[in-house]
């Protein structure tokens, strides 16, 4: 029988390997690029306003989080009361900052006696989908903006065409055999698509909500940015910071530091000096991770209620 022990049996090396790696970036970094004595100038001097601004839109993106997982389910025919569902979201987010992305997948075990947990976990999968997906729009909608045609060509092709994709590869029978875990889980998700049909609206409320919730972090990052001193056009932050982020969920570093702090350097060259970039990057990891997982931590009462 699953226990939540059991699924907390994780590689605690690679955990630590994967933090290595986010040090060695981020110095890296600071032996290559950013002058240290410039990056505490700019922490010291950050503005406390549009800090606070940026922050600001963490307790809607928390709840939009749960919003977007809860039409996912709905659309899948899984029928879970919101309160449920958002204690179950906003309680896994502790997790997140773990390799593997544990944070989404831990969500199945609370509702293991209710869904299939293969079936939860594709609809999480689909959610991520779903996310990567509006990254990938609004990426597009801002290359566009700024010029960049064939990259923004290239962005909105991926945006819409990747679940209509999945769904041809799934009709057609096709879907390769393969011992890859995550492929698999994506192919799950390809096949939990045939549960929606008369479901659509909740799928089309699933994308609004992580649409808005994608928009909101991009605001507060573009706060971020004004924070620092940074003069960047909001339309580069719509056009840029969606590829940092999903460089960011590389599994190369813990939750995406120093990989997603190199892709915003390289990326926002042209609008901010490279200490502006590392601090606003840095700040971003510490607000929409590290200080959500703590916040977050009384919510973890669920996953523990159930294991008694």
């Amino acid at each position: 029988m699953m226990t939540f022990r059991s699924i907390l049996k994780i590689s605690w090396g690679r955990t630590i390997f994967l933090g290595f790696t986010s040090l060695l970036a981020i110095y890296i970094i600071f032996k290559t690029t950013v002058s240290v004595r410039n990056f505490s100038e700019i922490i010291n001097q950050i503005d406390n306003r549009y800090f606070w601004l940026a922050f600001a839109v963490i307790p809607p993106s928390i709840f939009l989080n749960a919003v977007r997982w809860h039409y996912v389910l709905k659309a899948s025919g899984y029928i879970i009361k919101f309160k449920r569902v958002f204690m179950i979201a906003t309680g896994s987010l502790p997790f997140c900052i773990i390799p593997g992305r544990l944070g989404d997948f831990v969500r199945s075990y609370p509702l293991r006696n209710e869904i299939p947990v293969s079936q939860t976990i594709a609809t999480i999968i689909l959610e991520k989908i779903i996310d990567i997906c509006t990254l990938f729009l609004y990426a597009g909608i801002g290359l566009l903006l700024i010029g960049y045609y064939w990259g923004s060509a290239i962005a909105l092709l991926i945006s819409f065409a990747t679940i209509p994709c999945l769904i041809i590869l799934k009709k057609s029978g096709i879907l390769p055999e393969t011992e890859n875990k995550m492929i698999k889980k994506i192919f799950d998700a390809a096949k939990i698509l045939d549960r929606i049909h008369e479901r659509k609206n909740f799928l089309y409320m699933a994308v609004l909500s992580s649409i808005v919730n994608m928009g909101l972090s991009l605001v507060g990052f573009y706060w971020l940015m004004t924070a620092v001193h940074a003069q960047v056009p909001i339309i580069a932050i719509f056009a840029f910071m969606p590829l940092c982020i999903i460089i960011g969920l590389l599994p190369l570093t813990l939750a995406g530091m120093g990989t997603r702090d190199a892709a915003l350097i390289y990326f926002f060259s042209p609008y901010a000096l490279a200490s502006q970039s590392l601090s606003a990057g840095l700040v971003y990891a510490l607000q929409g991770y590290w200080s959500v997982a703590i916040l977050c931590l009384p919510f973890l009462f669920i996953f523990f209620k159930d294991e008694s």
